[in-house]
């Protein structure tokens, strides 16, 4: 309250208020593994050297809960391992 009398019954309050758009949208259970994956990827190209690739997974376990969905995936990863030195040859 900024302003309270007790022997008026009179106040002024000073409230913030914000109007928040929530988008509640369901997904089938193909359609949250398919996110899940999508979302996995992106993630493990991130953290990869750039020049690598993912060229396959396989799903290893899913387990569906109430909360959405819990993946165990396995990424095959094509990646360059070899490390370049310059070998000096002198005569």
């Amino acid at each position: 309250y900024l302003l309270k009398n007790k022997y008026i019954p009179i106040s002024l309050v000073l409230q913030h208020q914000e109007k928040t758009k929530v988008y509640d949208k369901v997904y089938s259970k193909d359609e949250i593994v398919k996110y899940a994956i999508k979302d996995t990827k992106k993630r493990l190209l991130k953290k990869i050297p750039k020049n690598s690739e993912i060229l396959d997974y396989y799903i290893l376990k899913k387990e569906y809960t109430k909360e959405g969905v819990s993946l165990e995936i396995f990424f095959t990863v094509k990646e360059d391992i070899t490390d370049n030195r310059n070998i000096l040859i002198t005569n």
